[in-house]
Formats: structure tokens, C-alpha cells, sequence
């Protein structure tokens, strides 16, 4: 069975806990939709060199870098926030020079990953955990129902919400006593686990992000 290497290249330490479960879990999904032959999704590998200061001139020579360590993985995912409405900026500013940087490498005969794949939450990641608030609610471990939180009970609707991390912060607060208190840190694994990636695709940033993957299975040939 042929196996499909992926690798994650993260703006932080929380988006390394979400992440990977999620981007695992979409690989399998559109496989078992689309996969012309039997494929094993591994476990992304996660890129740990440091994250540059958005805006920096330093994150596109990152991005090669991870491009460079991960030569011999079928495809590097590249997250960013993007720290707005749309997903616009955060794509030509903090993705497409690293993307170029690493095709200029590979060019020059440098063995380099030769496909690099955005994903970039509008706003931040967080607001994909607000996807799914029956997920959420569970993990959290409360009875209150969706309708009771003050967010988007539509998916669509999350990368609206202004500040995902405050309010995932606040809904923690509320719902813990201080007995068992727990924090926003304690939600991302198992909630990478467990979103419902239907409800994930429709949240547009992630749909963005399943379009660009299957376009590099297609390319590899796994998915027709």
C-alpha cells in the first residue's frame, strides 16, 4: 500500500496540537472519495524550525528551509493566519515568497518539496474550532446546547466572529467551575480529533484548503 507523506510547517505551537489531526483526517476523507488506488495517509510530520515575525523578510527563507528538509515528502503544508477578513494578504504576503523561494531552490538543483500547500484560516485558526460547537461542547464537557453560546450556530458564519481565541476563551470560563478548570490550550487536540469535517467544509477557508489538497492528489496520481 502506497503511503502519502505530508508535512506541516505551523505559525505556532497550538496550531501543531490542531492541525495535524485535521489535515490527516481531510487526506482520508477526500481519498475515500476520489482514490484511484489503496493509500495509507500517515501522520503529518511537523516542522519545528522557528516561525519569522510576520511580515519579516526571514519566513520566506523558512519556508524553504522546511521545503528543503522536507524534500522527500509528497507535499508541505504551510499555515498562517490570516489575521483578517479574507485570506487575501496573509496568501502574497507570508505564503507566495516562501512558495517562490523554494521553487528558485529547487530550480537550482537543490532537492527541495516540489508542492506547497496553503492553508490559512481567515481570522485564526480558532475560528474552525468554532465549526463544530456540538464537538466543542463535548470536550469541553457541558450540557449547554449550541444555541446557548452567543456564536454561529451556521459554520459558515465563524470566520465572522472578530476575535475566535477570546471567545473560545470566555465559553472555557463560563462552562468550568474552578474545580476542573481548564483552558483554551486543552481544547485543540482533541478537537482536531473530532470537528465533523462536514461542518468544516463550510467554513470557506477550509473548503479553500481541500480544494488546493486535491488538486495535489490529483497530481500525484492517488485521486482521479
Amino acid at each position: 500500500m502506497t503511503a502519502l507523506l505530508l508535512a506541516l510547517y505551523a505559525e505556532g505551537s497550538s496550531d501543531d496540537r490542531f492541525l495535524p489531526s485535521v489535515l490527516q483526517r481531510t487526506a482520508e476523507s477526500l481519498l475515500a472519495r476520489r482514490q484511484r488506488y489503496a493509500v495509507e495517509v500517515a501522520e503529518p510530520y511537523i516542522v519545528t524550525l522557528p516561525v519569522a515575525r510576520r511580515g519579516s523578510a526571514d519566513r520566506a527563507g523558512l519556508i524553504a528551509q522546511a521545503a528543503r528538509e522536507c524534500a522527500n515528502f509528497h507535499a508541505l503544508i504551510v499555515h498562517s493566519d490570516a489575521d483578517g477578513p479574507t485570506r487575501d494578504r496573509a496568501y502574497s504576503e507570508r505564503f507566495l515568497p516562501g512558495q517562490q523561494r523554494a521553487a528558485e531552490e529547487s530550480g537550482s538543483g537543490r532537492a527541495t518539496c516540489q508542492r506547497l500547500v496553503p492553508v490559512i484560516p481567515v481570522r485564526m485558526t480558532e475560528a474552525w474550532m468554532l465549526a463544530d460547537l456540538r464537538a466543542l461542547l463535548r470536550v469541553i464537557g457541558t450540557d449547554l446546547a449550541p444555541r446557548d453560546l452567543g456564536l454561529p450556530t451556521r459554520p459558515r458564519l465563524v470566520e465572522r466572529v472578530p476575535d475566535p481565541k477570546s471567545s473560545l476563551d470566555r465559553l472555557v470560563r463560563r462552562c468550568c467551575p474552578r474545580r476542573r478548570r481548564i483552558s483554551v490550550g486543552d481544547l485543540y487536540e482533541p478537537l482536531g480529533r473530532q470537528v465533523d469535517l462536514g461542518k468544516l467544509s463550510q467554513v470557506p477557508a477550509y473548503r479553500q484548503f481541500a480544494e488546493d489538497l486535491t488538486g495535489v492528489l490529483v497530481d500525484l496520481g492517488m485521486a482521479a
